[in-house]
């Protein structure tokens, strides 16, 4: 069986300065629910083992909107609806960037790395 690997993006909307409010979030989420036909077509068609969503925002519309990333990053979780896959969330890469300090921002580095990991343990076993 070859390796496949899959990205999909998501499209936010562009703020001009400052930060997103829980208002855009929260209309991002309900964006990405007008793409599960899409996503859905996707997974039917590649067949992943695994699904990981990277983001806050993709783990809540695969995993329920009471995900919540800081606890539960790193875990499987199989019968979501995305059969036959199994889902997994990480944090966003880019939220690595927004982390202060040199250690604090390794470290934040390095789960990203070990999450990324379990996933390939996952596809092997």
């Amino acid at each position: 069986m070859a390796d496949r690997v899959q990205k999909a993006t998501s499209a936010a909307e562009f703020v001009p300065s400052g930060r997103l409010s829980l208002a855009k979030l929260r209309k991002a989420a309900a964006d990405c629910r007008g793409c599960e036909l899409w996503l859905e077509g996707e997974v039917a068609v590649i067949g992943p083992g695994v699904i990981v969503a990277m983001g806050a925002t993709a783990a809540q519309s695969l995993l329920g909107s009471r995900f919540k990333i800081t606890k539960e990053r790193g875990r499987f979780f199989d019968g979501t609806g995305w059969a036959p896959a199994t889902v997994t969330a990480t944090v966003h890469p880019s939220s690595i960037l927004r982390v202060p300090g040199g250690a604090a921002r390794h470290a934040a580095f390095e789960a990203l790395v070990a999450d990324l990991r379990k996933v390939h343990a996952q596809l092997a076993s």
